[in-house]
């Protein structure tokens, strides 16, 4: 894979966790259900439907359910190389400047769940992999370009656009790939 990460859907009835825990890698919890909870380095935040969270490799977090409904949810764990491997190199300062929780508009919104869908999806041919590999880079500059949108400096503003955008370039590339025939991709030499 180009990229190494684990994407998944969940559906509970019981989401609660009794202590933190914390991962070495960065991960996007992306609800699809509202009324939940999740306590992110202490602070509690409601889990909505429309909300993008993101935590940082070794912060701590744990979930608390307070309804029996099924709550359901999108979860990626990718290392913090990964997003340096797109030229993302300060996720580690964008998430300490915003915060981890960003609300999605309904485009945004409808966005996440296709890339979700590509994520998640099997991955029979390379092909496949590729079409993976840029809902990845697409979903990283959405992260980007939320986190951004709020950056204290101009200048910092500037910088994490340029890198969605790189990153949106990425993810076009690989789409391109990926649709066309391996067939065409290779020239045959004649002698």
């Amino acid at each position: 894979m180009p990229f190494p990460f684990t994407a998944y859907r969940r559906t509970d009835c019981q989401w609660n966790m009794e202590r933190p825990h914390l991962h070495g890698e960065v991960e996007l919890l992306f609800p699809l259900t509202d009324g939940d909870s999740i306590f992110i380095d202490s602070v509690s935040y409601p889990l909505r439907r429309g909300e993008l969270f993101v935590m940082d490799a070794g912060v701590p977090h744990r979930s608390r359910a307070h309804n029996r409904q099924e709550d359901h949810r999108c979860i990626l764990h990718f290392p913090p190389e990964t997003a340096r491997a797109l030229g993302v190199t300060d996720l580690s300062r964008l998430l300490s400047a915003k915060g981890c929780r960003a609300t999605l508009n309904e485009e945004e919104v409808h966005l996440c769940l296709r890339l979700f869908d590509r994520l998640t999806s099997e991955a029979d041919t390379q092909a496949d992999v590729l079409r993976r590999a840029a809902a990845f880079a697409e979903l990283l500059a959405l992260v980007v370009e939320k986190w951004s949108s709020s950056a204290i400096c101009s200048n910092v503003r500037a910088e994490l656009r340029r890198r969605s955008f790189a990153c949106r370039v990425t993810a076009r590339f690989i789409q391109s790939l990926a649709a066309v025939p391996l067939a065409s991709k290779t020239r045959r030499l004649r002698y």
